[in-house]
Formats: structure tokens, sequence, C-alpha cells
């Protein structure tokens, strides 16, 4: 699908890509901007098959940068205003038309991904992975059918970049009501500040859906440590480490919780009730697993109250202007 055109003197003349990563030498406005112009640039690649990705590869690549435009827009939100719920509400939706195929994959990945550990590790009864063979092939059946379904119904790639095509051609009218650490640093607090409160809220639930809430910020931060990372590498580069590994975690563990459901749901395709009941057995242990290690890494990523971890990161974004100024 060919791309809306969009000023080049909005991001310094060039649209060479630069990365997810605020540069010293950009305005905030130039680098939101210009971050943005490249994400839906390579989402809208994806779904016009100008790569050599499988269908169901380009789709799971098109809804990460759709995400990684919304964590820059969140991070930026209270100094774009109106502007930032309209476009996060486009590449939300565009992502959503995505989602069947990818999910189906996913479960199938989720599920081999957590027998063959399981397996290696001894953490739930697994004696070899051959015995979920008609699990695995009901799964993947799944995701074949899936593809085909997508792949006939192109209404949902027309409809995501029909939105995505409406973000791009406006990101050259995005105004910032201020620029440097004032522009960034609500948008970065509060979401710390969420992710915190939801952290709490999950110790004290525990509910597949409180970990699915709480890895959507812990997401979010992991972007916005990513885009200021060059502030202060050294600190910076292994908190965004950190926070991936959290994120994975967690959006491994609601996989699991996903697929459990779709096990309980359908025993006859997946090898029957005997058989289902061991893969729910596993998965549930392989979870909770995943989820007891979040919050273990959680407790120390959020250990700051959200002032502080906000006077901290702008004294990192103070340094690194006054270098470079």
């Amino acid at each position: 699908m060919p791309v809306a055109p969009i000023a080049t003197s909005i991001i310094a003349g060039t649209l060479n890509e630069m990365g997810y990563v605020i540069e010293v030498a950009e305005t905030v406005t130039m680098a939101v901007r210009r971050i943005a112009t490249e994400e839906i640039e390579g989402a809208l690649d994806n779904l016009g098959g100008t790569t050599d990705r499988p269908a169901h590869e380009a789709i799971h690549d098109c809804r990460k940068r759709c995400k990684k435009v919304r964590g820059l827009l969140r991070l930026v939100g209270p100094s774009l205003g109106r502007r930032y719920m309209r476009a996060d509400a486009r590449v939300r939706d565009a992502a959503r038309e995505l989602s069947g195929a990818r999910d189906a994959h996913a479960l199938a990945d989720a599920f081999e991904s957590a027998t063959a550990t399981c397996l290696a590790t001894g953490d739930a009864p697994v004696n070899s992975l051959e015995m979920f063979a008609p699990v695995n092939a009901g799964l993947r059946r799944r995701a074949e059918a899936a593809s085909i379904e997508f792949d006939a119904l192109p209404d949902h790639v027309m409809r995501a970049s029909a939105l995505l095509d409406k973000v791009h051609g406006g990101i050259g009218d995005w105004r910032l009501s201020a620029d440097g650490w004032d522009a960034i640093g609500a948008g970065l607090t509060d979401n710390y500040r969420r992710g915190r409160r939801t952290l709490r809220t999950t110790r004290l639930d525990g509910t597949p859906e409180r970990f699915h809430d709480w890895r959507k910020r812990a997401k979010y931060l992991w972007f916005h440590v990513r885009l200021l990372e060059q502030a202060a590498p050294n600190v910076l580069t292994p908190l965004s480490a950190a926070l991936s590994d959290l994120a994975d975690d967690l959006g491994s563990a609601h996989d699991l919780a996903v697929l459990d459901d779709v096990l309980a749901a359908n025993t006859t395709e997946f090898g029957g009730a005997a058989l289902v009941t061991h893969a729910r057995c596993v998965i549930g242990e392989r979870r909770r697993l995943l989820e007891a290690q979040a919050l273990a890494h959680g407790s120390r990523l959020y250990v700051e109250t959200p002032s502080r971890f906000g006077e901290r990161i702008a004294r990192y974004w103070d340094l690194w202007q006054g270098e470079h100024g």
C-alpha cells in the first residue's frame, strides 16, 4: 500500500531511520514526529506486502510497531493534547484489526515453549514432548486456519492500513505544548505511577486479568526508557533490558492464560480430556512460575516513588542536554 507523503522538514530533512530513541540533536517535537513516521511507515510496509516475511510475522511486526507508537504517544500525551487521544485510538484500532492471525500463532508458540522449558527444568510433569503431539498439532491447525482466513478477508488489512494512513498523514501537524523535559516528564511519571499502582493490585488480586493490565503498563515504561536511553546509557540500558525481561515474562504468562481457556473449551480438538488436563497442569505451573518471577522483578523495578523516579530521570536528561548544549 502506498504511504501518504509527509514533509521531510519535520524530521530535519531526512527520512532515514534513526531508531526508537530520542537523539541529542533533536528537539522532542522533532524526535516524536520522526519516530512516529518511522514506525508507521514500517507498519504500512508490512501490511503492503513489501517485506519478505511470512504473513503472520509481518502482522506481528506491524502490531509491535503499533505498540511502540502508542508508547511514544503516552510519553508526550499531556503535551500533545487532543491529538494524542485521536492518534492513539486509531493506532489501537489498527492493531486490533490484525489480532486474529497473530494470536493463533502466538498460542501455538507459547505451548511449545512452555512444554520444552518444563521438560528441561523439571518444573512440571513433562516426560517427553511427543506426549503432547496432539495438542501441538491442534494448535498449529488453528494457526494455519487463522492465517488462511485472514488472507481471505483482506478487509482487516485495508481497515488497518486506512487507520494508520490517517495517523501518518497527521504527524506533521502534531504540536507539543512544551519542549525538552517539560514535554515528557509528566507522561513518564504518570505511566510509572500507574504501573506501580497496578503492581500493588496484582499482588493482592493475582488474576490473569490483573497481570495483563500490569503487563501493558510495564511495556509502556520499557518503551519510555528506550526512548530516553541516550540520556544515561550506563543506567538506562540495563534498566531497559530488565523491563524488557519483565514484559516478556508477563506476556508469556498472558499467552498461557489465554491458551488454558482455549484448551479447556475444546478438549476433543486437542487429544481428549485426559491429555488436555495434563497439558493444562503443565502450562498452569509454568504460568505461575512466570508470574512469581515477574512479581519479584517488579518489586525491584518499581521500588522508587513516582516523584523520585521522575526526578532521577530528569537529572539524567538535564545533564545530557547540558553536556551537548
